[in-house]
């Protein structure tokens, strides 16, 4: 019969002290973890300018999982970006601070499929909502609309093969960095200095900084956000993809 909890906790939460007060309460034989009482690890460094993924790199090392883990090495192994289908377009987020709104999706959307590019609208089962109002504001075909329509599977191969990903800061933008696809990514309330992908590479990053509010879990975008206009994402899209195809 065990006379203790788990042999390994983990903490993947952060710093604590609410997350580390649970997982101490379960009795784990060893702890992984940011420095706190009673935890050993690497110090959690309170600074925006920091990548959330050296973070957890430095824990990697300081937990002995690995010798030399690299912040910018962000490749899915296995996969690699194959180019050649559409663009595709994300509105969601899991919270309204960082949800560019659906209009201003929509004029990208429409200005891109203008252009002569296929374009396609993703989302979750609870965002079809969000993706039929872009497909129906920027006129694009109904089979346009993806919303709740691809499992992982699907939106991995869908995001490896896209011409480009525009989105905000969430799952899917990260995706295509660790695919190496094209990418636009809209930054509210975190900076893309903080959650961003490594500097270079075929990815753009837009927010305002001097105007963050920085409430991640507000209902409304962040002004950071909504700083960002049409007209700048369309800018910043990597050419030859924002060219007009003879």
């Amino acid at each position: 019969v065990r006379s203790h909890g788990p042999d390994l906790a983990v903490n993947l939460h952060g710093r604590g002290p609410e997350s580390h007060a649970r997982l101490e309460a379960l009795e784990p034989r060893r702890r992984i973890g940011h420095a706190a009482p009673g935890w050993d690890g690497p110090a959690w460094v309170d600074d925006p300018a920091v990548p959330e993924r050296r973070r957890w790199c430095d824990l990697l090392v300081a937990a002995g999982l690995a010798s030399d883990a690299d912040p910018d090495d962000l490749h899915l192994p296995g996969r690699r970006a194959v180019p050649g289908g559409p663009v595709v377009v994300h509105p969601g987020a899991a919270y309204g601070s960082k949800r560019w709104p659906a209009p201003r999706f929509a004029v990208c959307a429409a200005a891109l499929q203008a252009q002569g590019h296929a374009v396609v609208v993703t989302g979750g089962p609870d965002e079809r909502r969000l993706t039929a109002e872009v497909v129906a504001r920027a006129g694009l075909p109904p089979d346009a609309d993806l919303g709740g329509r691809t499992d992982l599977t699907g939106l991995l191969d869908l995001v490896g093969a896209a011409a480009l990903v525009l989105a905000g800061d969430t799952g899917i933008s990260h995706l295509a960095t660790a695919l190496g696809t094209p990418s636009v990514t809209l930054f509210g309330p975190v900076p893309a200095s903080q959650w961003g992908p490594p500097p270079g590479g075929p990815h753009a990053v837009l927010g305002d900084d001097t105007v963050r509010r920085g409430d991640r879990f507000a209902d409304d975008p962040d002004p950071a956000l909504l700083a960002v206009r049409p007209e700048d994402v369309l800018a910043a899209i990597p050419s030859p993809l924002g060219a007009v195809p003879a």
